[in-house]
């Protein structure tokens, strides 16, 4: 499947089951989260190993 076709798609599914945009909203805003707390982690962890490397 082409993006432009699944674009298409989801785009239909969304205006079609108002149910469906809500899920995809809201897995949308826990995958968000998810990046974020990576990336927090992430940088924690460049610190540590910056701290680390300097002692």
């Amino acid at each position: 499947m082409s993006i432009t076709k699944f674009d298409d798609f989801l785009a239909y599914q969304l205006t079609q089951n108002p149910d469906s945009k809500r899920d995809f909203i809201e897995q949308c805003n826990q995958i968000e989260l998810a990046i974020e707390q990576r990336r927090a982690e992430l940088r924690l962890r460049d610190k540590v190993r910056m701290k680390s490397e300097m002692a």
